[in-house]
């Protein structure tokens, strides 16, 4: 089953009233669905995005949260295993949280979302030359066994909304207090593709990704992604631009014009 894609606008002024009427589209489009809390801090209205799993147990239950500033119009994300809608606390350890996307307000802004069920979720904005994304992921297949819903929190949020991760870095919550591997940042496994393959552009495409811890640790297998989460030999290609497999039938869109990128199978 393909990744769905839905797309939406903004237009020009950018302010902090279409900014967020966007974003919660683009967020309900990703499958994050209706925020179930929000409120006002600092300056900046915040959104809870419940995201159940349907396990029932402890940790089966990924919290977002979206941050926009209505002054600066930046906006920062953090994820929890759990919220209290009295106090406007949530539960992490450690504080799993993503900066770096500031909206201009004399541009107009596109919001891409990839829905990829319980697996994939994931907003693309692109506004000029920038381009973020937030995403929460869960590979579907060799969860590590002892790594279960009762024990430890087994989602994982973006590293930053933008910068050079966006599509490279993951974060889980469970941290030192709980997870085995610690705080630390997760990858897609490197599947060292070569690019062009041949002189009619044809390109490779692999599936079967795995997620694994970053460098400096000795536990490093997290799980794999179905055949919707692909790398590919995407370098010299734009993000969101379309390869081909099997036009109208195997389609991928990029995310990482790289070689090893990471793409999604959205037909």
């Amino acid at each position: 089953m393909a990744v769905t894609v839905t797309r939406n606008t903004i237009a020009a002024p950018v302010t902090s009233t279409n900014a967020l009427s966007g974003l919660r589209t683009a967020m309900q489009n990703a499958g994050f669905g209706t925020n179930t809390d929000n409120y006002v801090a600092s300056g900046e209205t915040r959104d809870i995005y419940e995201i159940n799993f349907g396990t029932s147990t402890t940790y089966s239950i990924a919290y977002i949260e979206t941050r926009l500033n209505n002054t600066s119009l930046n906006l920062s994300t953090a994820c929890y295993w759990s919220w209290n809608s009295t106090t406007k606390v949530g539960s992490a350890n450690p504080t799993v949280s993503a900066t770096n996307f500031t909206f201009s307000s004399a541009l107009g802004v596109n919001f891409v979302a990839f829905d990829g069920g319980a697996e994939w979720k994931m907003v693309v904005i692109i506004q000029g030359l920038t381009i973020g994304a937030i995403s929460l992921i869960r590979p579907s297949l060799a969860r590590p066994s002892w790594w279960t819903d009762s024990n430890f929190p087994y989602f994982f949020m973006g590293k930053n909304i933008t910068g050079s991760s966006q599509f490279i870095a993951w974060e889980s919550t469970g941290g030192t207090s709980l997870s085995p591997f610690a705080n630390v940042s997760y990858v897609l496994r490197s599947i060292n593709l070569q690019g062009v393959v041949n002189a009619n552009q044809q390109r490779q495409v692999v599936r079967g990704v795995q997620l694994q811890s970053g460098s400096g640790t000795n536990q490093g297998f997290v799980g794999q992604f179905s055949g919707d989460i692909a790398q590919a030999a995407a370098n010299g290609l734009g993000v969101l631009d379309i390869i081909n497999v099997l036009p109208g039938v195997e389609e991928y869109t990029v995310l990482q014009n790289a070689s090893g990128g990471l793409v999604l199978r959205t037909v």
